[in-house]
């Protein structure tokens, strides 16, 4: 119980000092509610089994992609009105699947149908994303090069500048498909077919397509990536296997006590949450919170996150 306290403390402090960017402090704050519900009702359930908290642990993703150069060739076309009109459409269709599904299967498609809600509420920030999504497409099917025929790059070139993603998971379809093509090409053309579903919100396909490119080379992104969308898709006994290869990748080439080593710890620690292995992912925890504060301090919105994940391992 005083661990808890300390750990409720710990939050109350960052928040007060920490003002940071809306969204981390807004994260926090919901951390810290539900940190201090559950600790009032402590006392009067101490030997009752808790229920899981609401609050579900922060998945981060240690890809990041980089922005679209101002004026380049690559330039996007496509407007943001299109992209709200495509979201809004994909809301009306998870909201049509949600009243027929049931169990699992309703619970991913209401997490899935909440990002949809999330990128509606954000339209600007989650536009920006789909542009460099698309650019990242665009340079893949430059790299691929000679690869593709002529016909294929042109209407490859057509899909992009347009937005269209569903034509665009068909083009990345034959890519894939391609017999002759290298393994690390495959693997690049899979792990993009993931990058097209999860823009789609259609986390089992993103999870399918990420697993596929990490098991025919395997690096940090595409473990990761394979790893929290698995985790993402309630897949956390198969997210296991990606997040522990990429821990020892990241401990052996960034260093044990890296940044990124931490990051890897914290989505383990998700999983094994996940799977009820308790012990094992509060030591994780525990240590991505040692990393971070040695090495981007107590004040980054990042530490707030293992904070907040460690404090909801302990409350459930």
């Amino acid at each position: 119980m005083d661990y808890l306290l300390s750990i409720a403390d710990q939050i109350w402090t960052w928040i007060t000092t920490n003002p940071g960017p809306a969204s981390a402090v807004a994260a926090v704050v919901t951390i810290a509610i539900t940190v201090l519900e559950k600790f009032t009702g402590a006392l009067s359930s101490l030997f009752t089994k808790k229920q899981p908290p609401d609050q579900e642990p922060l998945h981060v993703n240690v890809v990041a992609t980089a922005p679209l150069a101002p004026g380049s060739d690559g330039t996007v076309t496509f407007t943001i009105e299109a992209y709200e009109r495509r979201q809004q459409e994909l809301k009306d269709q998870l909201t049509a699947e949600i009243e027929e599904a049931e169990g699992e299967k309703r619970e991913l498609l209401l997490r899935e149908k909440a990002v949809v809600e999330g990128k509606l509420a954000n339209l600007e920030t989650s536009f920006a994303e789909a542009e460099q999504t698309i650019q990242g497409l665009k340079d893949e099917i430059q790299r691929l090069g000679n690869e593709l025929d002529p016909e294929l790059r042109e209407q490859a070139e057509r899909v992009l500048a347009s937005g269209d993603f569903d034509e665009a998971e068909k083009l990345f379809l034959r890519i894939t498909d391609h017999g002759e093509m290298e393994v690390a090409k495959t693997a690049s053309a899979y792990f993009q077919r993931g990058k097209i579903a999860e823009e789609q919100i259609r986390w089992l396909d993103a999870a399918d397509h990420y697993k596929r490119a990490a098991d025919l080379a395997p690096n940090p992104d595409r473990l990761a990536k394979a790893g929290e969308f698995l985790w993402r898709a309630g897949r956390s006994g198969e997210a296991v296997r990606y997040e522990e290869d990429l821990l020892a990748i990241q401990e052996r080439e960034a260093g044990e006590a890296a940044p990124e080593t931490a990051t890897a710890l914290n989505n383990l620690a998700a999983s094994y949450r996940a799977l009820g292995r308790f012990e094992e992912a509060e030591r994780l925890y525990a240590k991505a919170l040692e990393i971070d504060k040695a090495t981007i301090g107590e004040g980054h919105p990042d530490y707030a996150i293992d904070l907040g994940n460690l404090a909801g391992l302990l409350i459930e």
